[in-house]
């Protein structure tokens, strides 16, 4: 089920990574057109950073279930049978604590930027719509991690 369950968001989040990402480059074409025009886009610049940062954080719960992410593995190369599925769930605890504090603040500064009412400079947009989705794209990385810790503890267990 937990299984099923990552494969779904990790799939829905993808899809918005790569909306966002044919979206940035639509809004970039478009805008090198019209500026040959002396038409520009207003704002650009803001929303291909906005939607750059969506493609980033909505990359890494796919990018985490196919192990895509960059790794040091010089010690885990060299272990195999149990200290190797021990060292897995260890780094999949502490990476799960690390990815869970950071959408929970991700989260909290949001709520900041909301209370203050912060927009963007030159398109007026809420800022903390942003860092919210990436609050929530770090909560489905841990739901990945979680994933996996889980596999990790069972093979552990049948060794």
């Amino acid at each position: 089920m937990l299984e099923r369950l990552t494969s779904l968001v990790s799939r829905l989040f993808s899809i918005a990574a790569g909306a966002a990402l044919v979206l940035m480059m639509a809004l970039t074409c478009l805008d090198a057109i019209l500026r040959d025009i002396n038409m520009p886009l207003v704002g650009i610049n803001e929303s291909v950073t906005y939607l750059g940062a969506l493609v980033l954080g909505f990359s890494l719960p796919m990018t985490q279930r196919r192990g895509g992410q960059v790794g040091v593995e010089l010690l885990s190369r060299k272990l195999t049978g149990r200290p190797a599925e021990a060292l897995a769930v260890l780094v999949s605890l502490v990476s799960l604590i690390l990815c869970a504090v950071t959408a929970w603040q991700c989260w909290a500064y949001a709520g900041e930027l909301k209370a203050s009412g912060e927009v963007s400079m030159n398109l007026g947009l809420p800022v903390h719509l942003v860092t919210q989705a990436i609050a929530v794209s770090f909560g489905a990385l841990c739901l990945v991690i979680l994933n996996q810790m889980v596999a990790a503890i069972g093979r552990l267990a049948a060794k």
